[in-house]
């Protein structure tokens, strides 16, 4: 936990000097909220009858989810955040990474949106975030769409693969590795798992760009603090959900993606073909129909 200090401390330092240029140079459609332990920078586009909340896949900017958002504004609200600690999310000093804090975080997020009902899609690790809102916010949390995500012990897997000699994983060591390496280690990470080219420079070139203007990419603090070995409580989500994975992501060529459905009563799973680690960008419109559609269903 100590290591996150590393993460925290810097960016702590510079955040409100950072926000006030990036507020100054953003679009209308791009807000950013502060909180006590962050901030949190998201876009927010269309109206319906349901809010459909995603979280950016880090390194991936607010920036790339336009083709996803043109499919889905019609039909509802869509909102598009960064996780705390990655892009313009800026972590404070109190920022702890821990997952129960993230949470907290998060729920109090979506509560300043004030426009339930909520379908989060989050992605990968934070797809557990969104299993414990759904349990703790049931009543304004009506669908979760699951993003590249297996269950907790599959994710160890990947994570271990990811950083075979533990160096990521190791306090203060991993956080100095990932800040002088952030912009080769995202390019590296986005080149290796998205299976579409075009995506993949767009997303490298906002990456650098992002960086450059003081964006977080808090990677090792997430992996050491959010994403323990031990399993933090999972209760069995009630609410309708579907989980959709690429099958050609390189990252996960050995997960089960079907062991997520232990964390649900009622899911379905849809594995994507062609598709990488980004399922939501790399196929937009096979993402939007899939979602439309369990909403309807549950209507």
């Amino acid at each position: 936990m100590f290591g996150a200090y590393l993460d925290t401390i810097p960016n702590g330092l510079i955040a409100a000097r950072v926000i006030r240029r990036v507020r100054d140079k953003q679009k209308k459609q791009y807000h950013i909220l502060e909180l006590d332990q962050c901030y949190i920078r998201y876009r927010m586009e269309g109206k319906g009858t349901h809010t459909l909340v995603f979280a950016a896949d880090a390194p991936v900017n607010l920036e790339d989810y336009d083709v996803l958002i043109a499919h889905l504004r019609e039909r509802y609200r869509v909102v598009v955040m960064e996780l705390p600690g990655f892009g313009f999310s800026l972590p404070k000093l109190s920022m702890s990474f821990k997952f129960d804090d993230s949470v907290d975080v998060l729920v109090e997020f979506i509560s300043h949106l004030n426009c339930p009902p909520y379908v989060l899609g989050f992605p990968c690790a934070a797809g557990y975030f969104a299993i414990r809102m759904a349990d703790r916010a049931p009543s304004n949390i009506s669908h979760l769409v699951m993003l590249q995500t297996p269950d907790w012990q599959q994710e160890q897997c990947w994570k271990q693969r990811l950083d075979p000699k533990n160096l990521i994983s190791k306090p203060f060591i991993g956080q100095a590795i990932v800040k002088a390496r952030k912009n080769q280690i995202a390019h590296q990470w986005i080149e290796y798992s998205c299976q579409n080219e075009e995506l993949t420079r767009r997303i490298q070139n906002n990456c650098s760009a992002n960086f450059e203007n003081g964006a977080s990419y808090s990677l090792a603090s997430a992996l050491q603090v959010s994403l323990p070995s031990q399993q933090p409580l999972l209760n069995k989500v009630s609410q309708p959900s579907i989980a959709i994975y690429g099958k050609s992501d390189k990252s996960h060529r050995t997960t089960n993606f079907n062991s997520i459905t232990r964390y649900f009563h009622n899911i379905r799973v849809h594995g994507l073909d062609g598709i990488g680690h980004l399922p939501e960008l790399e196929a937009p419109s096979r993402v939007s129909k899939c979602i439309h559609s369990l909403i309807c269903s549950t209507e």
